[in-house]
């Protein structure tokens, strides 16, 4: 009988033991459930902002027809381009470009048409490696870059384009100027400025037209 008590006595603190860690264990689970439930809850958001990073911010990078551009304007809105021509004038911004003309036939310098632009001069110069007509604008609020070259070989399809007047303008945006790009024939024209996006595809199609000689 002695030896069953004393067993007994054993197996009671151990029972205890087992019974103290059992609730500890419980314990311990629900003290930190609510740090998986947060963890598992920041999994979605995290994942959500890494796509809109690499969709928003990562993946957009600006054509280098588009990029040229836009620099470009940007020099012009804080004269750093000096304009061979200053001038106001459609005939002598023609009659500079005439050489231009004669070695790329598919230049035609623009008659800008409006009481809301007004030409301030132009510049040779290149854009995707070809040579080409530059020609600074004013419109009422924004200056403009008009840019002229002869386009052929030059694929732009791959960039966004939208419907005007039953004329595809296709355009980008960088370092906050858009710029849109249109065909006429085989030349190729650009214009760029802070102005949105549909504003610019009206001065194109109300205000530049071909010149033909």
């Amino acid at each position: 009988m002695a030896e069953i008590n004393k067993e007994h006595k054993h197996t009671e603190p151990s029972t205890l033991k087992l019974k103290k860690r059992g609730k500890q264990g419980i314990f311990g689970f629900f003290t930190l459930r609510p740090v998986y439930v947060t963890i598992a809850a920041l999994i979605p958001i995290i994942i959500s902002g890494l796509a809109v990073y690499f969709i928003f911010f990562k993946s957009v990078v600006s054509p280098p027809i588009i990029k040229v551009a836009a620099e470009r304007h940007d020099n012009f809105v804080h004269d750093n381009i000096r304009l061979d021509l200053v001038s106001s004038d459609r005939n002598e911004i023609r009659r500079h470009f005439k050489n231009l003309q004669r070695s790329i036939l598919a230049i035609d310098v623009p008659e800008c048409k409006g009481r809301d632009i007004k030409l301030l001069g132009c510049k040779y110069s290149s854009l995707a490696g070809k040579q080409s007509a530059y020609v600074g604008l004013k419109g009422t609020h924004n200056k403009i870059s008009l840019e002229m070259v002869n386009g052929s070989g030059m694929n732009i399809n791959r960039l966004k384009h939208e419907l005007f007047k039953g004329r595809p303008y296709y355009f980008g945006r960088h370092k906050g100027y858009n710029v849109i790009l249109w065909r006429r024939g085989n030349t190729l024209y650009s214009l760029t400025s802070t102005m949105n996006r549909r504003g610019l595809m009206r001065v194109a199609n109300e205000s530049i037209f071909p010149y033909h000689k």
